[in-house]
């Protein structure tokens, strides 16, 4: 019986033991993963630091290309890409006249009549009454689908295109990418405009747009003084562009393949060029 007692406990034991050596594999392994991840993100910070840097320099000095146009990095071991838009390349949610919009939106493919009622909802959202828009949506809509809003009011985010009634997550990725509500103008720059949406608003005639600007010489910049250059516009009016916001998104890929992206919103100043802000902040998934 004393055996049997014995063999027991020692089987027990055994077991406490295998157990907690595996616990502590894997919290080694949990720490392991998260200092990894950390040492992403700070790899990522470290490249937003440098974007900016650089978008602070002299024109003459600029080595990054801006326009969307991916700037590929050797970081350590590890790869990074830098992207640099300007607010002005970008369609505003707040001040892009219906017509605008509504290019991008058949551009992305949503069918005509979805187009009509998408722009209605956006516009009630964003405007200061309570009058419905004919396929729009006001408070009562709101209130049956359980849903707070409109605003009211502008847009203070893209992010808050998500809260428009009838804006599904499929259009919301599918149109965040070349939206921005820094902007504040009716048109889009050429020179700064992303190639993937000249080719949504411009179609076949994008191609000569890009091939221009891809002819000249150097680092692709924007110059500061002179404005974003030639641009989409639908609606007329002057632009009014605030000269120094940009989209930065910064990605760093390691050599097991995982990787960290995100993208922040940052002003430049215009009374002293070493001054500057976030304005926004937001992880990217999927990259």
């Amino acid at each position: 019986m004393a055996l049997v007692l014995v063999l027991w406990v020692t089987a027990l034991m055994s077991v406490m033991v295998a157990a907690l050596v595996y616990s502590g594999r894997v919290e080694t392994r949990v720490v392991a993963n998260v200092t990894h991840q950390i040492r992403l993100q700070a790899a990522a910070e470290a490249g937003l630091a440098y974007a900016i840097d650089d978008l602070l320099r002299p024109l003459s000095q600029r080595v990054l290309n801006e326009a969307g146009i991916p700037n590929a990095l050797a970081w350590g071991n590890d790869r990074m890409t830098i992207e640099l838009l300007h607010a002005s390349g970008l369609i505003d949610l707040n001040s892009a006249p219906r017509a605008l919009f509504a290019t991008l939106l058949r551009g992305v493919g949503m069918e005509e009549g979805f187009v009509s009622s998408f722009l209605d909802a956006v516009e009630d959202w964003r405007d200061a009454d309570d009058l419905r828009k004919p396929n729009g949506a006001e408070r009562s809509d709101y209130e049956r689908a359980g849903r707070a809003g409109p605003r009211n009011g502008l847009f203070e985010s893209v992010e808050e295109l998500n809260n428009v009634l009838g804006v599904t997550p499929y259009w919301y990725d599918k149109l965040s990418d070349f939206l921005t509500v820094h902007s504040s103008s009716a048109t889009i720059s050429d020179l700064d405009a992303p190639e993937a949406l000249l080719q949504l608003l411009k179609g076949d005639q994008a191609a000569a747009t890009i091939d221009q600007r891809n002819a000249r010489t150097g680092v692709l910049v924007r110059s500061r003084s002179a404005g974003g250059g030639g641009g989409v516009s639908f609606g007329g009016g002057t632009p009014k562009v605030q000269q120094h916001v940009y989209l930065v998104r910064v990605g760093i890929r390691a050599e097991d393949g995982s990787a960290y992206r995100f993208e922040a919103t940052v002003s430049l100043s215009p009374d002293d060029g070493r001054h500057y802000a976030v304005l926004s902040w937001r992880p990217l998934y999927g990259g």
